[in-house]
């Protein structure tokens, strides 16, 4: 798992700027959104996978999950021409809050959003669905994970707030640290000659004059 520090210093920056730090790239594909009306943690993956109709594995890691962790669940995008499950209720949600989840992401299904807000950790899936899952497996628990053409390991920082979620792999923390900062001097530097009146970028004017811009006459 990332370290108290880290977690803490990444704690509420903006998922933008952290995407931007990573090559632009770092955000989980765009069908997983925000299903509660609290959206903002940042915490180490506890990863789970498992079947689109089956939750067995996501119980099975409330036996290990610590503190901080966010619930990462992955599994195969639910067939919507056949009867779609959720993988998360209230209940569940319940109960990661209790073990100290900060959050669950999924690339799957969930359901009682009412409920999942009174629960009050911030849940991201791509979509509701009222369908109950089964608990028969397979799945598992902490191994590597596959979420569109991402690679999650357990212990890579999970970011979200209401523009969505990026991921953090280890390899790739020191590069988020240092980078979110230029990004956050950059912005604040644009957000200082909007206040001035400006109406458009440095950058604008040189990058129209290239070669590759082309003007043509009404």
């Amino acid at each position: 798992r990332a370290d108290k520090e880290t977690i803490e210093t990444l704690s509420g920056i903006s998922v933008g700027w952290i995407s931007d730090a990573l090559n632009r790239r770092a955000a989980f594909p765009f069908p997983i959104r925000p299903i509660t009306q609290n959206t903002v943690f940042t915490g180490s993956a506890l990863t789970v996978a498992t079947k689109p109709d089956d939750n067995l594995a996501v119980y099975a890691a409330l036996s290990i999950a610590r503190p901080g962790d966010v619930l990462v669940i992955a599994t195969e995008p639910p067939d919507l021409s056949l009867t779609p499950c959720s993988l998360c209720g209230d209940i569940l949600a319940g109960f990661a809050r209790n073990a100290g989840i900060s959050a669950i992401v999924t690339n799957g299904m969930v359901r009682d959003r009412l409920g999942l807000d009174k629960v009050g950790i911030p849940v991201f899936a791509t979509g509701l669905t009222p369908n109950a899952p089964f608990k028969e497996g397979p799945g598992s628990c902490g191994l590597p994970v596959k979420i569109g053409k991402k690679f999650i390991s357990s212990g890579d920082i999970i970011c979200g707030d209401h523009d969505g979620v990026v991921h953090i792999a280890q390899s790739d923390i020191n590069t988020a640290l240092a980078g979110y900062k230029a990004v956050a001097k950059k912005e604040k530097a644009m957000d200082a000659k909007l206040l001035t009146g400006h109406f458009q970028p440095d950058w604008l004017k040189a990058r129209l004059e290239q070669d590759d811009v082309e003007f043509l006459e009404a």
